[in-house]
């Protein structure tokens, strides 16, 4: 079994992006998933001090 993981950050624009991505990876790679875990986290940006929510999708294949 093998995983791919995508890492996004959280707003409606980006998750929108972050499903264009999947969905693209999906079909390219004609990847059946077998389990899809997503989990909320939070970011800090090299230049940053503040933390940023992201959301991690990991894909089982």
């Amino acid at each position: 079994m093998q995983s791919h993981t995508f890492v996004g950050k959280v707003s409606t624009e980006s998750l929108k992006l972050m499903d264009d991505h999947i969905n693209e990876w999906l079909a390219r790679n004609e990847v059946e998933p077998k389990q899809i875990n997503q989990f909320f986290g939070y970011e800090r940006p090299h230049h940053h001090d503040l933390e940023e929510p992201v959301v991690i999708t990991t894909i089982w294949f």
